[in-house]
């Protein structure tokens, strides 16, 4: 039996259809234990896509997910597209996300993507900024779709780069295109929310099965109970935990936002190419990290944390410290 909700136009207890976003499919509640309340109105999170690239100018241009307007001319589906996701109670505008883009853009030629969900993540209430992560995942994942369908871009050149929930919502994004058949290329999770994700099914959080190449990158995996916000679980086809993977060096201790902020500091330095970040131990899980020195490190075929990181089937599936 449907009931009317201020926020849709369809809701039971199982499900939710927004009226106006039909296209982003209906939205499960409660169906697994992550999914707790409805997420809120797309109107309400009113996420934003600012595209910068060697077409646009310094201030950026709002692309158009829903597909009433034209993909952007800017747009160059011939370059490689970054998508970069902000986290809990964060915003694109501030100096580590912009410093990021340039750094991209500096680089190499590139689409450079910054999403700006403020208005689904600034809330004091947690759980709710949880919840709408399935909204922003599966916005991105049309905005790509669009991307690919009416611009010609191809999926294996699409990186999305999320921090903390904004790892999970690439998650979500990825998921959201396996199911059309479209497997997006790349996922680097920094430092994903650990909290209300620790221990869930991979349908519920950032997983390996959520892009050809899925790498993370932990560095505020302690308990919750002990300043941490990260999730310590393997999550990609290579996960990394710089220091251990929960207290990263200058950040005091249980300075929550420095361990967690770390991730995206380390991905911003491998980007400049100020540091390399090679892995000098691997295990098949975390727990054995500290036991098995890495082969690859003493024979100089050892990944790189960071943008350097790429697929290897000889590797697939380890944990890098």
């Amino acid at each position: 039996m449907l009931h009317s909700n201020p926020r849709s136009s369809k809701f039971s207890r199982c499900d939710v259809i927004f009226e106006g976003f039909e296209q982003l499919g209906e939205f499960k509640v409660r169906d697994y234990s992550c999914n707790g309340l409805a997420p809120s109105n797309p109107k309400e999170i009113d996420t934003k896509f600012w595209l910068y690239n060697p077409n646009t100018d310094a201030a950026g241009e709002m692309v158009d997910w829903i597909g009433s307007e034209p993909i952007s001319p800017n747009y160059d589906p011939n370059l490689k597209t970054v998508f970069a996701c902000h986290g809990w109670r964060d915003s694109y505008l501030k100096d580590l996300w912009q410093d990021l883009k340039d750094s991209l853009l500096q680089r190499e030629p590139m689409n450079v993507i910054l999403v700006d969900w403020s208005g689904g993540s600034s809330s004091l209430l947690y759980y709710r900024c949880r919840d709408n992560t399935r909204v922003v995942g599966r916005e991105i994942s049309a905005l790509i779709k669009r991307f690919v369908n009416e611009a010609g871009a191809n999926l294996d050149n699409i990186h999305v780069v999320g921090h903390s929930l904004g790892a999970h919502i690439a998650g979500y994004a990825g998921e959201d295109l396996a199911k059309a058949n479209m497997i997006l290329g790349r996922i680097t999770g920094l430092d994903p929310a650990g909290p209300l994700f620790e221990n869930e099914e991979p349908p519920c959080r950032l997983s390996r099965d959520d892009a050809g190449f899925v790498d993370v990158i932990h560095t505020d995996g302690d308990k919750i109970g002990l300043g941490g916000a990260g999730l310590m679980q393997e999550c990609g086809h290579h996960d990394w935990y710089p220091n251990g993977g929960k207290d990263q060096p200058g950040c005091p201790a249980f300075d929550v936002a420095c361990d967690h902020m770390k991730a995206v500091e380390y991905f911003i330095d491998s980007v400049k190419g100020v540091k390399t970040f090679l892995g000098d131990k691997f295990a098949n899980t975390v727990n054995d990290l500290l036991n098995r020195p890495a082969k690859c490190f003493t024979d100089g075929t050892c990944p790189e944390m960071g943008y350097t990181d790429h697929d290897d089937a000889t590797i697939e599936g380890h944990d890098f410290m």
